[in-house]
C-alpha cells in the first residue's frame, strides 16, 4: 500500500516500498518484495516421467471418480481445475480454471482431499518437491476427467 500525502515536505522525507501479498487458497500469506512482472509465471518444479504421470493421472481420476457422481450440484456447468499432485499421488494444490469452479469448489472434493503440506518443507508454502500437474474437469453428468496440464 502506497501513502499518498497531501505535503511535499511529508513526501521528502518518508520513504515506500512496495510488497506483493498473495492470499492463498489452503490459508497462507505470502508477502513478498514487489519487483513487478519479471518472467513467467510457474508451477514450480514438475514430474517430467512420463510412466509416473501416467501412474498418477489414473490415481487421481479414481480417487475422484470415487466420489464425484451426478448427484453433485454443478448448476449445469463443467468445473475445471489444475490439480497438483505429489509423487505419492497426495494433492499438494489446485487451483479453479473457470468462473463456475471458482464459484462451486466446495462441490468438488478437492477441498477435503488437500494434503496442503504434502511436497512441501514445514512452514512453508511453495512446493519443496516436483508435482505432477493435471487439468481435472468435473462434469454435470458425473464424470471426472483427467489430463495433463
Amino acid at each position: 500500500m502506497t501513502f499518498l500525502p497531501t505535503q511535499a515536505a511529508i513526501a521528502e522525507r518518508e520513504a515506500t516500498v512496495d510488497f506483493k501479498v498473495v492470499f492463498t487458497q489452503g490459508q497462507a500469506l505470502q508477502v513478498n518484495p514487489w519487483h513487478g512482472y519479471a518472467g513467467t509465471p510457474e508451477l514450480g518444479e514438475r514430474i517430467e516421467d512420463e510412466e509416473t504421470l501416467a501412474e498418477l493421472q489414473d490415481q487421481l481420476a479414481a480417487a475422484l471418480g470415487e466420489v464425484w457422481d451426478e448427484d453433485n450440484d454443478t448448476l449445469g456447468n463443467e468445473l475445471v481445475f489444475r490439480v497438483g499432485v505429489t509423487e505419492k499421488g497426495a494433492i499438494a494444490d489446485y487451483y479453479p480454471q473457470n468462473n463456475a469452479a471458482f464459484t462451486l469448489v466446495a462441490e468438488t472434493p478437492l477441498p477435503e482431499l488437500l494434503k496442503p503440506t504434502a511436497g512441501r518443507k514445514p512452514g512453508s508454502v511453495i512446493p519443496a518437491d516436483p508435482l505432477g500437474q493435471f487439468q481435472v474437469v468435473f462434469k454435470p453428468d458425473g464424470v471426472v476427467e483427467v489430463s495433463p496440464f
